[in-house]
């Protein structure tokens, strides 16, 4: 009985050094590491997306300076993780995958042209981009009436 003690105290402490050297071992792997760079290019977009979204709320006069700060950063803080899961010479790539995407996104389309009284109304209509992109205040949003949105959801 004490020997099945001794051995399930070793094992409980083990367990933990054991699982991060496979965790390691695993993030070593290409396809982990390609997995990992899929991940962080599915977030860069996402928080690209977000940027224009928020660029866009302020241009129609519908979302404030401190929910536009908040949800970016909210943003950026989930593409910044994603990041720092990458291996060094992936986080270098990463950089400037993001650096190209911002540059693509705003160069592609000037947001003031695109501002019409139409799309305005469009983005802030129940249901619409600024319902979803206030999800990521993390404060409650209601996309109808009585229907709560899910917590960051993608716009």
């Amino acid at each position: 009985m004490i020997a099945s003690l001794v051995l399930a105290c070793t094992v409980g402490l083990a367990g933990p050094r054991v699982a991060a050297a496979q965790e390691a071992r695993a993030d070593a792997t290409p396809d982990m590491a390609a997995m990992q760079r899929q991940l962080f290019r599915g977030h860069a977009v996402l928080a690209v997306r977000i940027q224009r979204l928020v660029g866009m709320g302020l241009l129609c006069r519908v979302l404030s300076d401190e929910d536009a700060q908040l949800i970016q950063t909210n943003a950026d803080e989930r593409a910044d993780y994603e990041g720092s899961r990458l291996s060094q010479e992936d986080r270098e790539w990463a950089e400037a995958y993001l650096e190209g995407l911002q540059d693509g996104a705003f160069r592609a389309a000037d947001l003031s042209r695109e501002i019409s009284p139409e799309a305005c109304e469009k983005f802030a209509a129940p249901g619409g981009d600024l319902v979803k992109i206030l999800t990521w205040t993390d404060r409650p949003q209601e996309i109808a009436p009585g229907i709560r949105a899910s917590p960051r959801t993608l716009p």
